[in-house]
Order: C-alpha cells, then structure tokens, then sequence
C-alpha cells in the first residue's frame, strides 16, 4: 500500500560537472528544483537547468552553452529508513546558444539514476547521473548527448 508523505512539496539545488560530446571542455552546471511527491514512490519535479559553457577549437561552433526548463517523473525504491535509489525520465526543453547566435531547441530526454538521503525530517542529500539525449536546436547546426555527475540539497515543506 502507498505511504503518502507528510511534506509532500520541496526544492532544492544542484551543482555538478557535465560534459557534451564532440566538446573537450567540462563545465560547472546546476539546477533549480521544484517538487511534489504525491506518492512514497512516486514524484514529479520541474526544474532549470544550466549546463554550462563549452569551448572546443576543433568544433564547428567553438562556443556552447545550454540551458533551459522541464520536467520530470522520479521513482524511489527504498533501500533503508533514510536511503533510496533513484529513478528520474524527462523532458528538457533546453536552450542553444552557439557563439552569439541563440537557438530554441525541440525537447531533449533527461534519464538519471541516483540515491538520496534523508538527513532530517525535512532535508535531503541527492547524487544522481544523468544522460541527456538529443539536444538540437531547430536549424539543425548540432545535435549532442551530454553526461552529468550532480549532487543536490532538498528542503521538503
């Protein structure tokens, strides 16, 4: 039977390095978080996201950056009192900017895979590995995957 959580709404913030293919560089990147968690094992955030700035000399567009909003559906599966894995699937759309020319881009898919710890009643520790597909602006100039290693601080209310 589902236990329904006494705070079920939260936020949160991320940091962590993210890294988009066919760019050498590494960027800082981090997140802004709103939840609800209806559920034990079921929740559903919106979040920005900022992934960073990139710079490769050998790409065609030697300047990236990438930010943008979206949502998700997170699921948990308890591993102790205070741990649980967790799932995340979702959608970004993120923008593009390549030099100084901006682009919006079509929706990009966010898969993640983590752990979080409940540290209090209210507060929360996440780390969390996200592949994030398909990031293309619409006149097509790039189409790229990035990887990210975030850990976060959630605050429930």
């Amino acid at each position: 039977m589902a236990e329904y959580p006494e705070h079920p709404w939260y936020i949160g913030a991320a940091l962590g390095k993210a890294q988009v293919e066919d760019f050498s560089s590494n960027s800082a990147r981090y997140d802004l978080i709103l939840g609800w968690q209806p559920l034990s094992y079921l929740a559903i955030e919106a979040s920005y996201i900022n992934l960073g700035k990139y710079e490769d000399a050998s790409a065609p567009d030697p300047l990236l950056r990438i930010d943008g909003f979206g949502g998700a559906l997170l699921g948990f599966l308890p591993i102790n009192d205070r741990v649980r894995a967790t799932g995340r699937l979702g959608l970004h759309k993120l923008d593009i900017e390549h030099g100084f020319e901006a682009y919006e881009v079509k929706l990009a898919r966010i898969l993640g895979v983590g752990a979080e710890w409940t540290l209090q009643e209210r507060l929360a520790v996440r780390f969390e590995f996200q592949h994030i597909a398909d990031i293309t602006d619409r006149h097509a100039n790039g189409k790229y995957d990035a990887i990210s290693l975030i850990a976060g601080v959630l605050y429930r209310f």
